[in-house]
């Protein structure tokens, strides 16, 4: 029994270490029928499932015969304890060109029981070509989980290239997961060759009940709407395009008449609109043509949550647009943008928590900052939240800079008696940093009330990242508020 001790105990470690994807390792050698006497079972009683069988014995070190006879005749396991463990241990799946076709395999063998546990489903295409794998699988993949009647809650799709499916899969993409029960859809750090596509994949039928909306990151090569060259003819006598040209004949983008062939048209854009369902929107570093199509949607009238990530200050007006089109609706705000811009929250009077991303505690930027909370006239709004990156290496504040910062922060949120709570997260590399930073906070918003109504109305908290955390964060979303809206 040491084996299958051994066994056990190393696969509630791999799984103690967060979200797993079945059968991360492969079994090299089939498992030898059971050879107990098995009179005394019940034909009905549950037996360990593939996913879970394979997955123990790859982590044997040394697999003996006896090992393997020993775990395959404890293989027996009890129906509640299934029910139970799906969500936790396949609630989310993370599919990567090294574990999709083993996943595919497991997900359509006929003893699979995690079918009713997936709820996420995250795709993340390879880096090199020789790694890219969702045009090739993807038709599989949508196709099988409609079969088995698998319902996906919240899609999570990472470095997508439209240009690099072919019809049959741009097909699969758009119409296919309507009947998968997709509620909350993140599109991060794809590439479209022009808004039409893009508006033509989040707007298909396949998401038309889409609630919770992310798109983080997406590139576009197309200058805006006006000006996209989606059915033009392709020019051979441009440097470089015959090679182009030919490539994309192999992928069956060009016909016969020249014409480069999109996975969307003109057609997609003039009656493409968001669905009605939808009640959060996130949009970081959007290019100018996606966010002036989401400023005219009517959908975003009806918006509960919005986010918005900027660092171009001549797209601020846009925004402003966009913030101010979602009128009375609009409860939670994420804002990320440049300082010295003038917004106004006179329109958003149901706002009930306000987000705000400051790249470092500037004195400087307060006075924009103070005009922002100052127009706030929503009754309802109870907590303001201050996400701050501070990171001494590139940021060196004084000790009175930032006292002068948090004061003259204080003293714009004293006069507004409908904000209950004050939240600040600092995102720090050194941890004598932020205790610094947290206890000027404490000693600033405590003076002037008691200790036990301070402590009440504030909050601070950190999180140690890295220099690299802004690109690992990206990726899986870390940290980021829009989490908790597609959970």
């Amino acid at each position: 029994m040491n084996g299958l001790a051994f066994a056990v105990l190393s696969g509630v470690l791999y799984f103690a270490r967060g979200p797993a994807y079945p059968h991360p390792l492969p079994v090299l050698k089939p498992l030898r029928r059971t050879t107990h006497n098995g009179d005394n079972e019940d034909e009905d009683t549950p037996r360990l499932p593939p996913e879970l069988y394979t997955l123990i014995a790859s982590h044997l070190s040394t697999i003996s015969s006896e090992d393997r006879q020993t775990l395959e005749s404890c293989a027996l396991v009890s129906s509640a304890w299934l029910l139970v463990s799906r969500k936790r241990l396949f609630g989310a799946v993370k599919l990567t060109y090294e574990n999709v076709h083993t996943f595919l395999s497991l997900l359509e063998h006929p003893l699979c029981s995690f079918r009713g546990g997936m709820r996420v489903l995250k795709m993340r295409e390879g880096e090199y070509m020789v790694d890219r794998w969702m045009n090739g699988v993807i038709p599989r993949l949508i196709d099988s989980l409609k079969r088995l009647r698998v319902r996906v809650k919240v899609l999570d799709i990472y470095d997508l290239t439209w240009a690099e499916l072919n019809p049959t899969s741009a097909r699969a993409m758009k119409e296919g997961w309507e009947d998968v029960g997709v509620e909350s859809l993140r599109v991060g750090t794809c590439y479209f060759e022009c808004v039409h596509e893009f508006v033509g994949f989040v707007c298909s039928r396949s998401f038309g009940e889409v609630k919770h909306l992310v798109c983080d990151y997406v590139l576009l090569n197309c200058p805006g709407v006006d000006e996209c060259e989606c059915g033009e003819m392709v020019n051979d006598d441009v440097g470089g395009v015959r090679e182009e040209r030919e490539a994309l004949q192999v992928r069956g983008q060009i016909g016969v008449d020249g014409i480069l062939f999109r996975n969307s048209s003109f057609d997609d854009l003039a009656g493409a609109s968001l669905p009605k369902t939808l009640e959060s929107l996130q949009l970081s570093l959007p290019e100018e043509s996606m966010l002036r199509w989401f400023v005219d949607q009517d959908a975003v009238r009806g918006l509960k949550r919005l986010g918005v990530s900027l660092k171009e200050e001549t797209l601020l007006p846009v925004v402003d647009d966009l913030v101010a089109k979602t009128d009375e609706a609009l409860e939670n705000l994420v804002l990320d943008l440049p300082c010295g811009n003038d917004f106004s929250l006179s329109h958003n009077t149901s706002l009930r928590s306000l987000h705000l991303h400051i790249s470092a505690p500037d004195p400087d930027s307060n006075p924009s900052l103070a005009r922002l909370i100052s127009s706030i006239s929503s009754q309802h709004l109870h907590t303001i939240t201050f996400d701050i990156f501070y990171d001494i290496p590139y940021h060196s504040y004084g000790h009175d800079t930032a006292i002068k910062w948090v004061t003259q922060l204080g003293d714009t949120i004293t006069p507004n008696p409908t904000i209950t709570k004050v939240v600040f997260f600092v995102r720090y590399s050194r941890v004598r940093c932020f205790k610094a930073l947290r206890r000027i906070i404490r000693d600033e918003f405590s003076k002037g009330q008691s200790a036990r109504k301070a402590k009440a109305r504030l909050r601070v908290r950190g999180a140690k990242v890295d220099g690299n955390y802004e690109d690992q964060w990206r990726r899986e979303g870390e940290g980021e508020v829009w989490r908790s809206w597609i959970r």
